[in-house]
């Protein structure tokens, strides 16, 4: 395919460095993969935010995401993301055409790339699932740790989505602070600052029912239990 399309902003997870990923490259010896390079079809940059010193980004050529399609180049970069990605992690190629019809693209994960198709739904070499479907399926399962809150024994996540064992009807979430990523508060709902949320069989912060308040945490508020 010749012609041009707009691509979608990628990112990725990786356990590799920025040394080991910039060795990776130079070993791969692809002329459409670079590492920090503007002048390469397909630059990988680490991303700059402390938190995601794992994240990697792609940027197309001189950061220009509307280009021309080069079906060569795409399984290139596919493929090579395939054997740096994090087992368990997945990442979306997704690109868009002419219309609104024209949608396609490629699902990464650890060793594999399948193709996407219209409304995201995914290929796999047994059948078309959802998209949604399929990556939740590459999930591993999610852990809940034992914690004391407040001198009471709760169940903690950091997947704000999770589903907790039966009978831990009561949930809470957790804000951290801005420097040292550390819980100081509990809160009905948190979406900035999200630490993570604490389960509990009784209800353990009725004063949360009124909008706005929250319960300070200390440093001894808070801690998990081996």
């Amino acid at each position: 395919m010749g012609y041009y399309i707009t691509m979608e902003s990628v990112t990725f997870e990786s356990g590799l460095t920025p040394e080991e990923m910039r060795n990776k490259i130079v070993e791969l010896g692809s002329p459409f993969i670079g590492y920090e390079d503007d002048n390469a079809d397909f630059s990988i940059n680490r991303d700059v935010s402390p938190m995601n010193k794992h994240v990697y980004d792609i940027i197309p050529y001189q950061g220009d995401y509307y280009f021309k399609h080069d079906e060569e180049k795409m399984e290139a970069v596919t493929n090579f993301i395939s054997t740096i990605i994090t087992p368990g992690r997945h990442t979306l190629f997704q690109f868009y055409g002419d219309t609104a019809w024209d949608l396609w693209g490629s699902l990464v994960t650890r060793d594999q790339v399948l193709p996407v198709g219209y409304e995201l739904t995914v290929k796999t070499p047994e059948c078309v699932v959802g998209y949604d479907k399929f990556v939740k399926s590459l999930q591993p399962p999610v852990a809940f740790q034992k914690v004391v809150v407040k001198g009471k024994k709760c169940l903690f996540c950091d997947n704000r989505d999770a589903t907790p064992p039966p009978g831990y009807d009561f949930k809470y979430d957790i804000r951290h602070d801005d420097e040292q990523w550390e819980p100081c508060s509990i809160e009905k709902w948190v979406f900035v600052n999200y630490y993570g949320s604490i389960y509990t069989e009784e209800e353990m912060f009725p004063e949360l029912k009124c909008k706005d308040n929250l319960v300070e945490l200390d440093e001894e508020d808070f801690g998990f239990v081996d």
